[in-house]
């Protein structure tokens, strides 16, 4: 990927089509130039992308600048490889902002190359918060919409009404949970025959719901690995950074009053 952004700058450098250049900056380079991608490269996604996977590690304990049990040499080569491609990729896009005013005159508005220390210390929000948080969970569910996987989170959010609820309700919020997510033609969430049988056995009142709060944990691993690192760099994310930023500031203030 260093070599990548490289040949990256060059490119750049050389462009004296100012469309081709803000290309570039916003999905990648035209197909019409000498070097063939197999897919089309986006300075700004990449930067994201590459942040994102390095604050992960972090927020799970992974400190990529100091040798421990946890973190090994080739956690630490891979956060530095990280940071440099980072810091390139950021430099890539002043280059082309430069470039572009060199081109279309001094009136064009030119944005500076950030820093990698300063966008690699923006926090990363942790799955388990979004899924406790109504307002960010209405985001990550609009996305699981886009991408067709909505009955995970359902899953989820049904399962944990299941957690608080009265025992009284426990055989109706089950079946429903059964027959909405599991037995049904084409299901999101597949389980094995023993754990069909046990979910069918707390039907019949020989379990308790033991067996819907595996499942879940299940479902949440799958959210985190398949989903949550693509959700990062989606536009729906960002939203939702601005909402709760914004709902936060509203309630300091009318803390404040």
């Amino acid at each position: 990927m260093l070599q990548l952004s490289m040949i990256l700058m060059q490119m750049i450098k050389n462009s004296s089509d100012a469309e081709d250049l803000k290309r570039i900056r916003s999905f990648g380079p035209p197909s019409c130039v000498q070097f063939s991608f197999a897919h089309r490269y986006n300075i700004v996604t990449e930067i994201m992308q590459a942040t994102t996977l390095h604050n992960m590690k972090r927020s799970k304990g992974l400190d990529l600048d100091i040798l421990s049990p946890v973190t090994g040499k080739k956690d630490i080569m891979q956060g530095r490889q990280l940071k440099r491609y980072i810091n390139q990729l950021s430099q890539a896009k002043g280059a082309t902002e430069k470039r572009l005013k060199v081109l279309r005159g001094s009136g064009y508005p030119v944005e500076e190359a950030v820093e990698a220390s300063t966008m690699i210390d923006t926090e990363t929000i942790l799955l388990t918060s979004i899924l406790e948080n109504l307002m960010s969970r209405r985001y990550f569910t609009q996305y699981l919409e886009q991408v067709g996987s909505q009955p995970l989170i359902g899953y989820w959010g049904a399962v944990e009404e299941l957690r608080v609820s009265d025992k009284s309700n426990w055989h109706q919020l089950g079946a429903e949970i059964f027959y909405t997510y599991i037995n049904t033609p084409s299901p999101e969430i597949k389980v094995d025959k023993p754990v069909l049988k046990r979910m069918e056995g707390f039907l019949l009142g020989d379990n308790g719901p033991e067996v819907f709060y595996e499942v879940q944990e299940d479902v949440v691993k799958t959210l985190e690995e398949k989903f949550y690192p693509a959700f990062l760099t989606h536009e729906l994310y960002q939203k939702m950074q601005s909402a709760l930023e914004e709902t936060s500031e509203n309630n300091a203030l009318s803390s404040g009053n």
